[in-house]
């Protein structure tokens, strides 16, 4: 393995670490506007409970003042909803009189609100209302009780309502008619439902009312939150955009060594490259992007689906590639097993040394220890990679590592074998990195903690944090 095949790999790595970074950092803005949308959501709640705090500036007496108050639910709601989402804010009363023609405004159109009591009220309350100003429903709409409107449009499309009297349905139907008749448009273009049903708004549970709103902004809140980190996760997409990189970044890198390497030993000048010379640069670019195409892919997997860094899956990936070319020459008889063990090791010394640093971080440790750790660990990545490549002979490689490690450990004092025991502990947390790297049921599983440990970050309430499968069936097939 060539010390440029492995600075290809950070290369790669690091390109691969900032996709990622990229992706999770916009990931955690989009939830961060969806907590400023919720809060901006709440507030327009709070100013409909603002409302209902001074009763006593409600318009009519405590049996009607359920009118102004269904007036003040609708806008506040509605754009509470609005906000939630992130859409522009619609409803409005600015520029609205109290006694104007309209009750407010709903995206540039005027609406007037009738909550009566009687389906047939309600529409008696408009006919008068489009007699007092003509022409209101050219440019405006009604709106009624949504449990009104649902029955009248029942009838209207001449469907079966059960519990009224055929006197009742006639009536309705005739007022439908002549609604239509005098506003020249059909009932559904003159007449709209209300966010409200007629009980909804009374004075005495329209606090409850509020209290079922918040709660349904909530969850829908925590369904664009699981939705937004579900659109952020990675995907095939993603790790063929790093594989492409891949391609661009080892294609690069080798054709620039192979012109290097004319130059040099060649003696020639670039401008002196004969067409020969340039279709051996391009077969070695092609070469060497279709190894960094899948060393892309590969790297992109084991920083997604297992907890490696770049670096030390860039590391991985590289010994790998490594570790088989010797296999394949110790199957050929070129080499033996003995040496296997030794080019092996140093080929993963590397890794041993980035998983080093992953897992120490910033702790201090006695420096007579660090080139048993690195050496350990490079051993245990030459297990892990020959691991089912090698047969039984893989279980002979195994014991002959093991025993070289314990005379090593055996000759320290007991501060340094503590200290080695715990670090190797940590790197054991790791687990086998081909095993995590292509065992599915193992990355599911890690995501699916990753998800709950997520949770638990952005505050979701524990009753709602789908903690195993009977907790995922259960919200899905109830």
């Amino acid at each position: 393995m060539s010390k440029t095949e492995n600075i290809r790999d950070q290369v790669i790595g690091n390109i691969t670490d900032i996709i990622n970074k990229i992706r999770i950092n916009d990931m955690n803005d989009s939830i961060l506007t969806q907590e400023n949308n919720l809060q901006e959501a709440m507030g327009y709640v709070e100013s409909v409970r603002d409302f209902l705090s001074t009763p006593e500036n409600i318009l009519g007496s405590d049996k009607t003042k359920f009118g102004e108050i269904a007036e003040q639910v609708e806008v506040g709601i509605r754009n509470a909803k609005d906000a939630l989402n992130g859409d522009a804010i619609k409803a409005t009363f600015d520029g609205v009189g109290r006694t104007a023609p309209e009750d407010y405004i709903i995206d540039g159109v005027q609406v007037q609100s009738k909550f009566i009591n009687g389906i047939n009220n309600n529409l008696r309350h408009i006919l008068e209302h489009m007699d007092k100003y003509k022409g209101f429903s050219d440019n405006g709409y009604y709106q009624i009780p949504k449990d009104n409107f649902d029955i009248l449009n029942k009838i209207n499309n001449g469907e079966f309502v059960e519990g009224l009297h055929s006197r009742t349905i006639e009536s309705a139907k005739s007022l439908i008619k002549q609604i239509e008749r005098e506003s020249g448009n059909s009932f559904n273009e003159v007449v709209k439902p209300s966010i409200s049903s007629y009980g909804d708004v009374q004075i005495y549970r329209v606090n409850e009312t509020l209290d079922i709103h918040e709660s349904e902004l909530r969850k829908q809140a925590n369904e664009n939150e699981m939705k937004i980190i579900s659109e952020y996760q990675p995907s095939f997409q993603e790790a063929l955009k790093v594989g492409a990189i891949g391609v661009v970044v080892g294609g690069g890198f080798k054709a620039a060594s192979t012109i290097y390497s004319k130059c040099k030993n060649e003696d020639k000048k670039i401008l002196e490259f004969s067409s020969e010379d340039w279709k051996d640069v391009g077969i070695d670019f092609a070469k060497g992007g279709c190894k960094g195409g899948i060393n892309g892919i590969a790297i992109y997997g084991l920083t997604n689906f297992t907890n490696l860094s770049a670096p030390l899956a860039s590391a991985f990936v590289s010994a790998t590639w490594g570790v088989s070319s010797l296999i394949v020459k110790y199957k050929k008889g070129e080499i033996t097993l003995e040496e296997l063990s030794q080019q092996g090791r140093v080929v993963c010394l590397e890794t041993g040394a980035v998983a080093l640093g992953s897992i120490i971080g910033q702790t201090l440790i006695p420096i007579p220890v660090v080139g048993t750790l690195i050496g350990s660990l490079a051993a245990q990545t030459l297990v892990s990679i020959t691991k089912d490549q090698l047969g039984n002979k893989e279980e002979k490689l195994r014991s002959m590592l093991l025993q070289e490690y314990n005379n090593t450990i055996e000759k320290m004092d007991k501060a340094y074998k503590a200290s080695i025991k715990k670090i190797m502990a940590q790197f054991e947390k790791l687990g086998g990195l081909l095993d995590m790297a292509f065992d599915f049921e193992a990355n599911s599983k890690f995501r699916f903690d990753a998800s709950i440990k997520f949770a638990r970050e952005i505050k979701v309430e524990e009753h709602e944090i789908l903690k195993d499968i009977k907790d995922v069936d259960d919200f899905f097939l109830n």
